[in-house]
């Protein structure tokens, strides 16, 4: 079950990623 991890965790440093370029 660590797939959905992943992804979440891949999706939550993008989001972070986005937010710190504003």
């Amino acid at each position: 079950s660590r797939h959905a991890t992943v992804s979440v965790d891949a999706m939550l440093e993008a989001l972070q990623h986005a937010s710190e370029e504003r």
